[in-house]
């Protein structure tokens, strides 16, 4: 037997004995304070409870013990993930072992260039990589300048443990949430939200469906998909790519709006998957990546503090920059013709993105947008477009029934379809009508088959024109 695999017994053994000791913990202390809950009990004039003094400490040792498991957890997770590099032939030298040790103390710090991240991974032997991927998972898994397939395998590392996490929150927080309904504030555990619960399980659909659409079998409306980051904080982050961008010709990224997150990523996974087809049939592309990028914080509603004000937007732009730096730094071969694509919020999201910085994309796409930050076209920048080049290079698009055509003027500055604007605005149909003349319906339906807007955002990718 490999010898590090004769380690993983006794770990899991330790794991075991502390994780059952914090069991015992547990069970001995919970019933006894339960049954007596009917004693009568004390309160001083702050309203602190005096009698029984031991309820409240029960929940202390409760916590405590709970506390003790998770970190014998995190340690046992460690161990093992080392334990399994070793056992599959990495860092078996000492001189291994050193340039391993020195690989990770030089690990670029999130945010750190796409292009010095490049040349970091570059310069690491392929044991380094394979241990790093289990050392420094979380890490590799987010640098924008690690290789597609590489951030995928680190990420789909995490899925399961992540998926395990929220499972084990809700039924915690659900058990609680009984205790508390039978018991009263004096079964001594917090309040619980039943919309807590609810939204713990909105993220827990979001990270089932990001796994079943890796795990899809490919074919020509579903290219392999890869996970390029994956978060639960929060509305929770993911960013899956549909196809590989470090390999397609045509690469695009799709920035949705208001209400992003886990919640929603296989409403947004199933846009970039028609996007990605309609390229293919209406473009004629030869092969094309379209990557859903919910990796911001959007907002969760419009009014008030939501979508109205552009502080997402203006927290989201570095991270979506340097993103689309980290596609060019890793992309192989002939430079790909890229598109960065904002629908609703979005938009917004991109827009700033190109007024504060200058985006390494070949063309924009507005869709559905209540404003970009600029009132001109001019004042967007992608890298090596000149201004009077921007015309050419930003679309737009609104349905004539989109109740986004009703946002308050200046709200995010200009519409992209306003004339003055600037911009290329190119068709798509009216969308569901209502009394007023416009819907949230037509907000969404952007992605419907026949809608001639699905088709034009696919010759846009593909670096065709527009009809």
């Amino acid at each position: 037997m490999v010898p590090a695999l004769r380690k993983i017994p006794s770990v899991l053994t330790d794991l075991h004995a502390t994780v059952t000791a914090c069991q015992n913990v547990i069970f001995a202390e919970i019933p006894e304070k339960l049954r007596n809950l009917g004693k009568p009990v004390v309160i001083d004039p702050d309203g602190r409870i005096l009698e029984p003094v031991s309820l409240m400490k029960a929940n202390d040792t409760v916590m405590g013990a709970v506390r003790r498991a998770t970190e014998a957890d995190g340690t046992a997770a460690a161990e093992l993930r080392k334990l399994t590099a070793e056992a599959q032939g990495f860092a078996q030298t000492a001189d291994d072992q050193r340039r391993t040790w020195e690989s990770m103390q030089t690990v670029p710090a999130a945010g750190a260039p796409p292009g010095d991240v490049k040349r970091w991974w570059d310069g690491l032997t392929d044991r380094q990589r394979e241990t790093l991927l289990f050392l420094r998972t979380e890490q590799i898994g987010s640098l924008d300048g690690v290789p597609v397939e590489w951030r995928d395998r680190a990420n789909r590392m995490q899925l399961p443990g992540e998926m395990e996490r929220i499972r084990e929150d809700i039924a915690r927080m659900t058990e609680q949430q009984a205790t508390r309904n039978t018991h009263g504030s004096m079964a001594g555990v917090p309040f619980i939200k039943q919309e807590e619960i609810e939204k713990l399980k909105q993220k827990l659909a979001g990270l089932e469906a990001v796994l079943s659409r890796l795990n899809k079998p490919v074919d020509p409306t579903a290219p392999q998909a890869h996970l390029l980051k994956i978060s639960t904080d929060g509305a929770g982050k993911a960013i899956v790519a549909m196809g590989n961008p470090d390999t397609a010709t045509n690469v695009a990224t799709f920035v949705p709006g208001t209400g992003a997150g886990l919640n929603l990523i296989g409403t947004d996974m199933n846009r970039a998957d028609k996007m990605a087809e309609a390229a293919s049939v209406y473009g004629q592309s030869p092969s094309t990546a379209v990557i859903a990028w919910t990796g911001y914080d959007a907002p969760q509603e419009i009014f008030p503090g939501g979508a109205s004000k552009d502080s997402y937007a203006d927290n989201a732009r570095a991270d979506l920059d340097r993103f689309q730096d980290g596609l060019r730094a890793t992309h192989q071969g002939t430079p790909s013709h890229n598109t960065l694509i904002g629908h609703s919020y979005g938009s917004t999201v991109i827009g700033h993105a190109a007024r504060d910085g200058s985006l390494a994309v070949d063309n924009m796409v507005f869709v559905g947008s209540p404003g970009v930050g600029v009132d001109h076209v001019r004042d967007l920048h992608l890298d090596g477009v000149p201004p009077d080049q921007m015309s050419q290079r930003v679309h737009a698009t609104t349905a004539l029934h989109d109740i986004i055509r009703t946002t308050p003027p200046g709200l995010h500055s200009a519409q992209p379809i306003w004339q003055h604007f600037g911009a290329h605005v190119f068709e798509s149909n009216p969308g569901t009508n209502s009394v007023t003349g416009f819907s949230t319906e037509a907000h969404s339906e952007y992605w419907n088959k026949q809608n001639r807007s699905l088709e034009n955002m696919g010759r846009i990718i593909a670096g065709q024109p527009t009809k």
